[in-house]
């Protein structure tokens, strides 16, 4: 898998949008990633799983997409 800070934002959106667990420290990666224009935090769960919401941008700074992840704690 390429790393997170390398992904263009197409590949971002596309790595998001699967139907899988985020670690913590995925979670830091994406956060500092050049095309992530925000992170809303929307609660957290019995089962120690958070929910955000990623906002991409593109390379312009025109905003792509809205994508909502799941992060397991470690």
């Amino acid at each position: 898998m390429k790393n997170i800070r390398d992904m263009s934002y197409l590949e971002l959106d596309e790595f998001l949008n699967q139907d899988i667990y985020l670690s913590e420290n995925q979670l830091t990666q994406i956060r500092k990633h050049k095309n992530v224009d925000g992170i809303r935090f929307w609660g957290r769960s019995k089962n120690s799983i958070s929910e955000y919401t990623v906002e991409i941008n593109k390379d312009n700074g025109n905003g792509y997409s809205s994508v909502d992840i799941f992060v397991k704690e470690e």
